[in-house]
């Protein structure tokens, strides 16, 4: 982990001093000034929404404020089906919280090669930074209670997940989601997030953004997150994602 903090730093300083150094003449005019996108991404540990608003400080360069919701998932993760009920929902043994994280950044995003026709593709790096929102939610589970003079006889509770107290010869299966809702804990931390996108879509006044995306990003929290039992959990997460935007971009 140590390793990858360090590459990641290494690869903002070096991107950082990209964004410095601006050309030597601007273009005087810019033909997209604003630009808004939302959009849905995959990613190694889980998947997420984000929303995205631009604005050029340079000809190359745009400012950028990223709002983005995620879930993440432990790599120990894999569900199981009741061995008393095979239609109830899986669940994962050993689950403690279920986690989400509430992106919200700036940062810079910067042309590497413009559209070179109406149809081209035009090639950009961005670099992001800010408050990883980290929420925590407890998994509960339905809960086979036997009756101590009849073991054929029992009753079901939807408890909150305990590896003192339960497993797969008391599990009958996965509660509702939204149990527990009303027990959010909050874990506040912070992100980097860099990569690169591709703008295809055609080259017009007030021109749709259709973006295909691909990049890294590292969540950080002041402790570790207890995502599961019985295993050594994390403080540091770090994902490759793939998105897909859609918006517009304005002149004004």
């Amino acid at each position: 982990m140590k390793k990858t903090i360090l590459i990641i730093l290494f690869l903002t300083l070096i991107f950082n001093n990209v964004f410095s150094q601006q050309p030597a003449e601007e273009p005087k005019t810019l033909l997209y000034m604003k630009e808004n996108s939302f959009g849905v991404e995959i990613h190694t540990s889980g998947w997420g929404f984000f929303y995205r608003n631009g604005k050029h400080v340079t000809g190359k360069l745009k400012k950028v404020w990223d709002i983005e919701f995620v879930s993440v998932s432990s790599p120990k993760e894999y569900s199981i089906s009741s061995q008393f009920n095979e239609n109830s929902k899986e669940f994962v043994l050993g689950k403690l919280n279920s986690f989400f994280i509430l992106r919200t950044g700036i940062g810079f995003q910067k042309t590497l090669f413009n559209k070179p026709e109406k149809r081209g593709v035009e090639i950009r790096f961005f670099n992001f930074t800010g408050i990883s929102n980290g929420i925590l939610k407890p998994v509960y589970l339905d809960i086979l209670h036997f009756d101590s003079n009849n073991q054929n006889i029992a009753t079901v509770t939807t408890e909150r997940y305990d590896p003192n107290l339960h497993d797969k010869g008391n599990i009958y299966g996965k509660a509702s989601f939204l149990k527990g809702i009303d027990e959010l804990s909050y874990v506040p931390g912070l992100y980097l997030k860099c990569g690169f996108n591709f703008d295809f879509a055609e080259s017009e006044e007030n021109a749709k953004v259709r973006l295909f995306e691909i990049g890294a990003v590292l969540d950080a929290f002041p402790k570790k997150i207890p995502l599961m039992a019985y295993v050594n959990n994390n403080n540091f997460f770090f994902n490759l994602y793939i998105a897909f935007h859609i918006g517009k971009k304005k002149v004004q």
